[in-house]
């Protein structure tokens, strides 16, 4: 798609030659930020939407989480799918189903079809951002410069979630939550136009063909994930084992898994291989991205509660959190670049200071609750809080490309996102809204109020989250300190 010289301006074939070279590459950026931008299902207006259709809070969770499904299982196909077509007719495809996706979450309450144009909405977003950034990758860290590239990348994809939270909030307050739909249908029909205008057909190597690939694979995945989230987020709703449903959709899930590492073993081109996941180190990270967004699921279900419950702030005021977590990623990124790419420091001392940030986030909010906070005490948490996430996606992202190879990396990636944001996010929800009602029943008998025993809870549950990060503190700072062979001598005594 692009043709890149050592000495020369970058190019890409896929826009007409007219248009300046110097302004080729930050055309595809600002498809890419606009791709980020757009969604079916924005969190920052959840409340408004489920006032405004009869669909339930997890109903309203769950087309979230499809849209994570199938932005995450996209990524084993994303290099097929380069070399099958052309730039202009898969930004063609991508933004045609966005818009046709924008066009029916607003006019249909039909939980079915919701999350089956939730998980087309996410898969084909990430295809068009994938093919934005991977045609400007040459442009943008030369060379494979990954220490460079994962910072730059995760800039482009985090902070544009802020940004369209802060947007989607006032868009919600000025008109209806269905606003922000119809604004993004009204960008994403000027990209359509540039892209038929202004694009040309170009083949990176000719065209390819997508026979012998694995959608059976592609659709087992997907399922996969939308079931695990499935249970952690109407686990509650209907009371756990107690209902047939739950325990129906848990046994579906194992069926699931099953065929989908049964196949692992019996198809010769699975959709995600088995030596993908034998890597030693892919359990490790895999884990920490669990327990990172499971842990940082405290904004939506702690933090949330204190400011809008407790506290009593709008969506209005709320918004203005946005900006500094939209700051704060992107100083973490711009950190995170500096650290990898120019410092060329330690990757795991980056994740150490990424979880001393979450830690930090947690500390300040345990012994900040109260009943009379302001909203100008949330901006420095925030700030930690974003900061220090988006210094783990990087160290962690970065960490994982050290020792994996290219051609299962982003399988590997397509995995991390079923644990990341299909366990993950929903298991800490879960977790955390479970602990919520269980701290606030044990401490109703006492004669704080109403508002009192919400504060407590919210507060003893946050005392319980510092307690988890210092523990997996300790367990990151053994792996860069010198007690790391006292460690692995006093291990092979016990074994």
């Amino acid at each position: 798609m692009a043709e890149w010289q050592e000495h020369g301006p970058f190019r890409a074939m896929a826009l007409k030659q007219f248009i300046p070279l110097k302004l080729q590459p930050w055309i595809f950026v600002l498809l890419a930020l606009i791709f980020q931008t757009s969604n079916v299902v924005y969190p920052a207006c959840l409340s408004a939407m489920k006032s405004g259709t009869s669909l339930l809070g997890e109903d309203i969770m769950m087309c979230l989480y499809a849209a994570f499904a199938g932005m995450n299982v996209a990524f084993p196909m994303m290099w097929r799918f380069k070399f099958t077509f052309t730039t202009k007719e898969i930004l063609s495809i991508c933004v045609s189903v966005m818009i046709v996706c924008n066009i029916i979450v607003p006019m249909t309450t039909f939980l079915p079809l919701l999350l089956f144009v939730c998980f087309l909405c996410g898969f084909a977003k990430m295809w068009a951002t994938f093919e934005c950034i991977s045609t400007i990758n040459p442009w943008l860290a030369p060379g494979l410069d990954f220490p460079k590239f994962f910072p730059l990348l995760y800039m482009m994809i985090l902070c544009p979630i802020y940004l369209s939270s802060a947007i989607d909030v006032n868009l919600t307050h000025c008109f209806s939550w269905q606003a922000m739909h119809f604004s993004v249908v009204g960008v994403l029909i000027l990209v359509l136009l540039f892209v038929r205008l202004f694009m040309q057909d170009f083949y990176l190597m000719g065209k390819g063909k997508l026979l012998g690939f694995d959608f059976t694979g592609l659709v087992l995945w997907g399922l996969l994930m939308m079931q695990m989230s499935f249970i952690a987020i109407y686990g509650e709703h209907y009371n756990w084992l107690s209902s047939e449903v739950i325990r129906f959709v848990i046994g579906t899930c194992l069926i699931t898994a099953g065929l989908c590492f049964g196949r692992m073993y019996f198809i010769r081109h699975p959709y995600i291989k088995w030596d993908a996941l034998a890597y030693k180190r892919v359990p490790v990270a895999l884990f920490l991205f669990f327990l990172m967004d499971a842990i940082m699921e405290t904004p939506n279900s702690l933090q949330g509660i204190l400011t809008s419950q407790l506290l009593g702030f709008d969506a209005l005021n709320l918004s203005k959190l946005q900006w500094w977590g939209f700051a704060g990623t992107f100083l973490g990124c711009l950190f995170s670049l500096w650290w990898l790419r120019y410092a060329r420091l330690p990757i795991i001392r980056l994740a150490f200071f990424g979880f001393l940030c979450a830690l930090l986030y947690q500390s300040a909010m345990y012994f900040g609750t109260s009943e009379n906070l302001t909203l100008q005490y949330f901006y420095i948490p925030t700030l930690l809080r974003t900061f220090g996430y988006a210094s783990l996606y990087c160290s962690l992202t970065y960490y994982m490309k050290e020792f994996i190879p290219f051609d299962h990396f982003l399988q590997v990636l397509a995995v991390a996102g079923v644990i990341r944001s299909g366990v993950g996010g929903s298991v800490g929800s879960a977790l955390y809204g479970y602990g919520l009602r269980y701290t606030i029943a044990k401490n109703s008998f006492t004669n704080l109020g109403i508002d009192g025993v919400l504060a407590v809870s919210i507060k003893e549950l946050w005392g319980i989250t510092i307690i988890v990060c210092i523990f997996i503190f300790m367990i990151v700072l053994l792996f860069d300190t010198s007690a790391r062979p006292v460690v692995k001598r006093l291990y092979k005594k016990i074994r």
